[in-house]
């Protein structure tokens, strides 16, 4: 075949990402990102991410979540406490942090502050308005990143 690898990627915008207070109120801190993307573990193969904190192949799990640098500072101060807290978006999901990335450089594309795993959406296709199943449309909501096999 043509390509040496293909990887689906959705892009979510502004994304309402809550979170818990820790002093058990049940107050929430709500957050926005511009642009979450949700990747399988196969954008690494294509794009690079360098991971700060969690494991790479956490992305192959359901309702697992990387955060950027940055988004990582602004939520919990330091990416170390970040590890492991849930977040909740505005659907009803809730996210693990499963690590932390260094910010993706401005020059990018593909620039997110927030990546979920592919397999969320897949697991909460409808609170995410998505069909997997059926092809309706030519639509641009599940494009693919390709990696094309080098000429011979």
């Amino acid at each position: 075949g043509l390509f040496d690898k293909v990887a689906p990627v959705v892009g979510l915008w502004n994304v309402q990402l809550a979170l818990d207070e820790e002093n058990g109120s049940g107050k929430q801190n709500k957050f926005m990102s511009d642009h979450a993307f949700s990747i399988t573990p196969e954008y690494l193969e294509i794009f690079k991410l360098d991971f700060l904190t969690g494991n790479p192949a956490d992305l192959a799990k359901t309702e697992q979540a990387f955060l950027s640098r940055k988004m990582a500072e602004l939520m919990f101060g330091d990416i170390e406490k970040a590890m492991g807290k849930t977040l909740h978006l505005l659907n009803g999901v809730d996210l693990t942090v499963a690590g932390v990335v260094e910010n993706v450089p401005a020059n990018s594309n593909f620039r997110s502050d927030v990546f979920l795993s592919f397999e969320t959406l897949k697991s909460h296709q409808k609170v995410f308005r998505q069909d997997f199943e059926n092809f309706g449309s030519n639509s641009s909501n599940l494009p693919c990143s390709c990696l094309v096999k080098p000429a011979i």
